[in-house]
């Protein structure tokens, strides 16, 4: 008997299995055959968000070397501190900037203020 429950079993399974595929599936647009029907465009920024206040940066602490080495060209003045890597000791350009960490400890922000 348990014989002829088998294939009833199986079409019940695969049923059951194609109604979760198709339920669980995200809606499809049927509009989208129509030469009318178009993505919606992305606003354009109004004269309210392109006059927004800029904030003026006047101290940056540079994590990585890489970081550091692109602020350092961008403006020499306004970095203050930097991670204490090898690449960095090396570079003359970074002597006289404030080591924030060595090796793996993290970044000690109080040497700046001190």
């Amino acid at each position: 008997m348990t014989n002829q429950f088998k294939p009833i079993r199986f079409l019940v399974l695969s049923l059951l299995l194609m109604w979760l595929t198709i339920a669980c599936s995200p809606p499809t647009n049927q509009s989208s055959t129509s030469p009318d029907a178009s993505p919606p465009l992305a606003q354009s920024p109004t004269d309210e968000t392109a006059a927004a206040p800029v904030a003026e940066v006047s101290r940056v602490v540079a994590l990585t070397s890489l970081s550091a080495d692109i602020i350092q060209r961008l403006d020499q003045t306004k970095l203050v501190g930097i991670s204490g890597s090898r690449l960095l000791a090396q570079n003359p350009a970074f002597q006289n900037i404030t080591r924030v960490s060595e090796g793996q400890t993290p970044p000690n922000l109080e040497k700046l203020w001190l």
